[in-house]
């Protein structure tokens, strides 16, 4: 439904953001984020997710920045410390996105030699979203294979 873009689908949806799988509740999200909202309330219960143990965090920050929701911003703040990498990249995505403030970029290019795969490959999807050019030159130098960061 996410990539259909089918607006009425959401309602339908909706109840599998308070779902025990956290993976159906990934899965809602990103649907949601694909389909887009403006709906403050359907905003809320994705940024109250946050709060939730045990979610797929990443996914969630960045539907909410993909979506501008800014009332989750001090939130997602509090992820740019996270011990995992690949969320704390994301979260310092969003901030930047939804606050206007670029000055966290280079902790998002740092992430490129993450000794993790999936905040390396976090991390040039990161600068992708925040569309910031600057970083065209690390991304071609980051230790990912050739074909992620020709898709980049």
């Amino acid at each position: 439904m996410g990539r259909l873009k089918v607006a009425d689908a959401i309602e339908v949806m909706r109840p599998f953001l308070a779902d025990s799988d956290r993976y159906m509740v990934e899965n809602t999200v990103w649907a949601i984020g694909e389909i887009s909202t403006s709906d403050k309330d359907i905003l809320e219960e994705i940024a109250q997710l946050l709060n939730k143990e045990g979610q797929i965090y990443r996914v969630i920050i960045q539907t909410l920045a993909k979506l501008n929701y800014q009332p989750a911003l001090d939130r997602i703040a509090t992820f740019t410390e996270s011990e995992d990498s690949a969320i704390a990249c994301a979260a310092i995505t969003a901030k930047s996105k939804l606050s206007g403030d670029n000055t966290q970029v280079h902790h998002i290019i740092h992430f490129l030699n993450d000794k993790n795969i999936h905040a390396r490959r976090g991390a040039i999807q990161d600068l992708m979203d925040l569309e910031y050019n600057q970083a065209i030159p690390n991304i071609a130098v980051a230790p990912v294979s050739q074909s992620l960061r020709l898709r980049g």
